[in-house]
């Protein structure tokens, strides 16, 4: 900002000197120009009294707009020289700093590329347009009182005779004010164009809800109710058959064997154990396949037989949505028809901000997986810089390395420090406004631990992410219901989210319900990393 500042005020005062050998008042140019600078210094060299000898061509639209591209252009690369030479100042040691500086400098360049490129080629091409090549003023024209006269207009027919009259000034003016309506115009235009593209958004919206969420759902309650009660079975025989076999498929699911003799072998349990999942999973792809068919009875009685009498119940959602699917359809025509012949339509305006989301998307995406990688090439470094010194530092070297950890040890796992301090059994956790019991053979474990943010920025993470593990292998998350009660009752700080500030630790507890034969054998806790997609964890031991 300081160095455009200086721009501006080096133009005012170039200004100042110009306007005083031109005799004309720049007083208040000079203070418009320090504020506004390349809005209003190419209005002054469009405007100014001309010398002997000067000469002006276009039309004051076409002069303004091309002064605007060229001052624009000297803005943006003073802003870039001053952006890199403040880079280059930094003087980064490490390779971390060194690519971080790298991908700033290309970022800040892309994006004042952005910023000069686009207004300058909008400037060049409206100017080309409105470039009326008659207008030619000869130097020199004289300020009086009632304005600049004295223009002289090369003619198409008179090239070096005509001086241009009042009623040309009043042209000239009724031009300006043209081009303004019409920037006006197109301004309301497109804020029309904007707020039709917002309704197409809504009303595709709705209309895929009711399509395949709304509709499905009351066609697969009424094709249910008739296919318990054998209504209409004539009219789709086909479907009935189909649904009495699914249903007869998950009967034969049902009744499969699920409990498991204690003698058995590991392995044999463990095949067990995959049947289950197999069973459950099939269980699941049937009850899809039944209520497609539910729903297809429910649409081939509703289309035969839309005044039967089966409760209203079932047939009123069905008229509501089928009727509001109608209003939506010619809404979203209408909306297609609007802007026809246009350049900017709503449609097209909806995938032109779909795709720069998506663009800006892919960007935070790549910087993110850059910082990271910065991140981690620091942490690499000052870690290497300190595993040579003192004791305390090589024993926190030892321990970043280990995967299993007792209770009381500080580890690291990417950007933060855990120290897990040992955890509590309760059978009821919360107070009496809010209180959970564990269920019925079953305990509440409370591990406490305390959580610091290492690196140079806010973070935003998961609170409840650790899990627990017995000697039998079974994994447990965290109890949703427990962590509720603890946080009414004030023992519980953060619910699902913490936002960790860099350098202060933070005391954290997280409650699991686990059955009461697991308090037996071991209990370990294991801790995910956070902030990214890296597998690597660690495991705390708890008992």
């Amino acid at each position: 900002m300081t160095i455009i500042f200086l721009l501006n005020a080096a133009i005012g005062i170039w200004m100042n000197f110009d306007g005083k050998k031109r005799r004309f008042p720049v007083l208040l140019w000079c203070v418009s120009v320090i504020i506004f600078g390349p809005l209003v210094f190419p209005i002054y060299l469009a405007k100014r009294p001309l010398l002997h000898g000067e000469i002006r061509e276009g039309g004051t639209l076409w002069n303004i707009l091309k002064y605007f591209a060229l001052f624009w252009t000297v803005y943006l690369l003073a802003a870039w020289i001053v952006g890199v030479s403040s880079a280059s100042q930094l003087d980064p040691s490490t390779d971390g700093e060194k690519a971080a500086a790298g991908f700033g400098i290309l970022i800040g360049t892309g994006f004042l590329f952005v910023m000069w490129f686009f207004p300058m080629l909008s400037a060049l091409i409206l100017g080309l347009f409105l470039k009326k090549n008659s207008i030619v003023e000869h130097g020199p024209t004289v300020h009086g009182a009632a304005g600049i006269s004295d223009m002289r207009v090369l003619s198409p027919y008179q090239p070096n005779s005509s001086v241009k009259t009042d009623g040309e000034d009043l042209k000239s003016h009724s031009t300006s004010s043209h081009l303004m309506n019409l920037l006006a115009d197109a301004m309301s235009s497109f804020g029309q164009t904007s707020k039709d593209a917002s309704r197409l958004v809504a009303r595709k919206t709705e209309r895929t809800k009711l399509v395949y969420m709304t509709l499905p759902a009351a066609y697969r309650a009424l094709g249910k109710y008739c296919f318990e009660k054998e209504h209409h079975r004539s009219v789709c025989e086909d479907y009935f058959l189909k649904a009495e076999q699914i249903n007869s498929e998950l009967a034969k699911l049902k009744d499969l064997p699920t409990n498991e003799s204690a003698s058995k072998s590991i392995s044999h349990n463990g095949k067990s154990t995959v049947k289950r999942f197999t069973n459950m999973a099939q269980s699941k792809t049937l009850s899809v396949k039944l209520g497609a068919v539910f729903a297809e009875i429910g649409k081939a009685v509703f289309d035969h037989f839309p005044e039967e009498s089966e409760p209203e119940e079932f047939k009123t959602p069905l008229r509501d949505g089928l009727s509001r699917l109608n209003i939506l359809d010619k809404e979203l025509a209408d909306l297609s028809e609007v802007g026809n012949g246009s350049w900017i339509t709503p449609k097209r305006l909806v995938f032109a901000v779909a795709g720069l989301l998506v663009v800006l998307l892919i960007g935070m995406l790549g910087e993110r997986k850059d910082s990271d990688s910065v991140s981690s090439m620091d942490n690499h470094s000052e870690q290497a810089s300190q595993h040579s010194g003192y004791k305390t530092a090589n024993k926190r070297s030892d321990n970043s390395k280990k995967e299993t950890y007792e209770v009381g040890d500080e580890f690291q796992l990417g950007k933060f420090r855990y120290r897990v301090s040992g955890a509590t059994m309760r059978n009821m956790i919360g107070s009496q406004f809010a209180s959970e019991t564990a269920s019925n053979g079953a305990t509440f474990v409370i591990v406490k631990y305390s959580i610091e943010n290492c690196s140079d920025q806010s973070q935003t993470v998961w609170a409840d992410d650790l899990k627990l593990v017995d000697s039998k292998g079974r994994k447990y998350e965290s109890s949703s219901r427990a962590n509720t009660a603890m946080m009414f009752q004030g023992e519980k700080s953060d619910f699902a989210i913490s936002e960790l500030q860099p350098g202060i630790p933070r005391s954290q507890e997280t409650a699991f319900e686990i059955p009461n034969s697991a308090l037996d054998g071991e209990l370990i806790l294991v801790v995910p990393t956070k902030g990214g997609f890296m597998s690597k964890q660690a495991k705390v031991k708890l008992r």
